[in-house]
């Protein structure tokens, strides 16, 4: 099997925070998630792709070699987006809330202590490009955790997660972008297009008490119908 994980600047609970546990068995929570138990043998045929946009969060990654993954996992400094191009990571003074979007109104009442202290220029490419230049003919999971890109992501992986893909793990924000937009009915309505439904929800975040939107973000299972 294989998964793949898209994040930009390594967020929480993605593919690469469980194999940074340093331990065997990390892999499982995340299939168990899915309601695929793994079992010893299992577990050593698992395989990974680790796509980071900051060159600090691909170092964190590379700390993979000393987990005994290195034979199974390759990390990749690009961004999945919905075009190749290149444009700027804004660098959070928060670990895990890097974005390619800036710190709008609706995200920074909800992480009021949450500030940008850089920007970082990055590659961007589309995963239908870079699975079908990888070679990839079949993903079992694809986590994505960006900071408010997720849409472009998956319209730039449309082919990949259509046909090959068997499930997905998004986290999805609702203060990257100002409500009214709606950009969390688009991402149901994108991935609803691509064959999936939700499956289960977890690691709910929510506002300081007193905030009128408490609902910060969700990280939500998809699987094919």
């Amino acid at each position: 099997g294989r998964a793949v994980a898209a994040g930009a600047a390594r967020r929480r609970v993605q593919l690469v925070d469980v194999l940074n546990q340093h331990e065997p068995g990390a892999l499982d929570p995340l299939h168990h998630q899915l309601g695929h138990p793994v079992t010893p043998a299992q577990r050593q045929r698992l395989g990974g792709v680790g796509v980071e946009q900051g060159h600090q969060d691909l170092a964190a990654v590379a700390r993979i070699d000393g987990a005994g993954f290195s034979d199974r996992f390759r990390a990749h400094q690009i961004g999945f987006f919905d075009k190749e191009t290149q444009a700027d990571l804004h660098l959070a003074s928060h670990h895990g809330a890097n974005s390619l979007m800036g710190i709008g109104e609706a995200y920074r009442a909800a992480n009021p202590h949450i500030g940008s202290e850089a920007t970082e220029s990055i590659e961007l490419v589309r995963m239908d490009d870079f699975v079908r230049d990888a070679g990839i003919t079949h993903i079992d999971l694809v986590k994505i955790d960006v900071e408010g890109v997720e849409n472009e992501v998956l319209l730039g992986g449309r082919e990949t997660l259509s046909t090959i893909v068997d499930a997905v793990i998004m986290e999805m924000s609702f203060v990257r972008h100002e409500r009214a937009e709606g950009n969390h009915i688009q991402l149901f309505q994108t991935m609803h297009e691509l064959g999936f439904a939700p499956s289960y929800m977890f690691d709910v975040e929510q506002a300081p008490l007193g905030t009128p939107w408490r609902l910060s973000q969700v990280d939500c299972v998809f699987r094919k119908f």
